[in-house]
């Protein structure tokens, strides 16, 4: 069995640290994600990328060279990379924020490929998560309190269940025109998901990425 497919982008800052890489888990560094892993005594796998932001090619026993005028991300090319060699579980550290939000709006994309190649992920960073399901469900954080809000990716999903939120939703219709599913909020309850039966959503909601990375049944929950 597969373990967890860890990706560092640029964007990432001291969290890699707190990665906990278990014995089929792999890291993989997305172009000038190597830099910080280096900076923070990491050791990647996998070097993945066209190296326009790294300003080279790394050394790396394991790279692979992508043409800088290419059709893709090199995070979803590193998660392409994952898929091929059988992951199901990904976790995305750096790829919110910076100065491309065009990058950020990508990989929340990306969630969504992984979500209809049978898969789950979760992007980290800038103390927020991000998370998509597709036809499925997902069990959210035990005991949280704040907000979290609710997505259609699609152009509509279909039979939404909230359960256990603030606002529950039974077998309702989300467009991707309306943002009817923001600022919902956690209650403290131990059985909250969300589910939908036809479409996609993206979930999202506060957390520090060290705090997932060193809880095991956090985790757990990008973890198929």
């Amino acid at each position: 069995m597969k373990g967890t497919c860890y990706i560092v982008s640029a964007c990432c800052k001291a969290e890699c640290r707190a990665i906990k890489k278990g014995p089929s888990d792999i890291i993989i560094a997305a172009d000038k994600g190597y830099d910080v892993l280096l900076r923070h005594g990491v050791d990647p796998d996998i070097v993945i990328g066209d190296f326009d932001s790294l300003k080279y090619v790394p050394k790396h026993k394991n790279t692979i060279i992508h043409p800088v005028k290419k059709d893709a991300t090199d995070t979803f090319l590193s998660v392409e990379e994952g898929i091929g060699l059988g992951f199901k579980s990904f976790v995305i550290l750096g790829g919110i924020g910076g100065k491309r939000t065009d990058h950020t709006i990508a990989n929340m994309q990306t969630l969504v490929h992984i979500a209809k190649k049978g898969g789950r992920g979760a992007l980290l960073g800038q103390g927020t998560v991000m998370t998509a399901i597709y036809n499925g469900r997902a069990e959210l954080p035990e005991k949280k309190r704040g907000f979290v809000s609710v997505f259609c990716m699609s152009d509509r999903a279909l039979n939404v269940n909230l359960h256990s939120l603030k606002y529950e939703l039974n077998d309702a219709a989300l467009l991707s025109s309306n943002p009817l599913g923001v600022s919902n909020e956690f209650i403290g309850k131990t059985d909250a998901y969300a589910s939908v039966e036809k479409g996609d959503l993206l979930i999202t909601w506060h957390e520090k990425a060290e705090k997932i990375l060193s809880d095991e049944k956090y985790l757990s929950l990008f973890q198929l």
